[in-house]
């Protein structure tokens, strides 16, 4: 076992393991990085429209959203969540 120098990895991972390890760092590059979204969607063969749109409306309500967003210590997709959060 050894040290990790650089290592790419999700923010929230990382935020998770600096509770183990304050020393650990997260950063971007000046020169930028990659960026990823996580969608979800309803395919249009789907069998309960309307129970996953009640899903999707439950998990981006503000409130349930910021309790996600904590516990994953992912970016929050949702602009202005300062207060929830």
């Amino acid at each position: 076992a050894g040290n990790i120098a650089v290592a790419q990895a999700y923010s929230g991972d990382i935020v998770q393991l600096q509770a183990d390890n304050p020393d650990l760092q997260f950063v971007v590059p000046e020169s930028g990085a990659t960026t990823f979204v996580d969608t979800m969607v309803i395919l249009y063969t789907t069998q309960n429209q309307k129970a996953a749109e009640a899903w999707i409306d439950y998990v981006y309500d503000r409130v349930n959203y910021a309790k996600l967003v904590s516990y994953v210590q992912y970016v929050p997709v949702l602009s202005d969540m300062t207060e929830e959060l």
